[in-house]
């Protein structure tokens, strides 16, 4: 092993350890720089990944804001509705009862209509059949007119709703 080294020593010149010895302590300072670098690039890297977190935790805290406002927004309208739910039912069980209310006199009246009309074969006369008569036919011209002042108000009231949902938005 000592032949070759002392064969090598003599064919090199004196020149290449010396550029040899530069050379390598020139790439070890430049990897030196570069891993210094590295660590600065990294620093900055990650306070610029910091710096969008809390861009990105603020921007996002935001639009949580905004839509919890418009979650309370629809839930202060569907609280609403069902109120108004609620009430309208309420007031369709009363006019249904009010409905069996009057069917329930009705019935009544019409039965005490057929017992006046009927009257008593016994002791009626010609000019009692006629009393009754004009007697019953001026309740019913009276009905007759009730029905159509009813009728006319339901219109009305059709038209209203008619109005109403031809408006209301979709």
């Amino acid at each position: 092993m000592k032949l070759v080294l002392d064969w090598l020593v003599a064919r090199i010149p004196t020149w290449v350890p010396v550029a040899l010895i530069l050379a390598l302590t020139a790439l070890g300072i430049l990897l030196l720089h570069q891993r210094n670098s590295a660590r600065l690039d990294t620093a900055e890297v990650r306070a610029e990944l910091a710096q969008q977190q809390r861009d990105a935790a603020v921007a996002f805290a935001v639009a949580l804001a905004k839509l919890r406002s418009q979650e309370a927004t629809w839930r202060s309208i569907v609280e609403n509705a069902t109120r108004a739910l609620l009430a309208e039912r309420k007031a369709r069980e009363q006019t249904q009862a009010a409905f069996v209310a009057a069917r329930t006199e009705r019935d009544g009246l019409l039965q005490q209509v057929a017992a006046y009309a009927r009257g008593d074969p016994a002791t009626d006369t010609l000019a009692a059949c006629r009393d009754r008569a004009d007697a019953l036919g001026e309740v019913f011209g009276e009905a007759l007119r009730d029905a159509e002042d009813c009728q006319a108000a339901a219109e009305t009231e059709a038209a209203n709703v008619r109005t109403l949902l031809s408006t209301w938005p979709r």
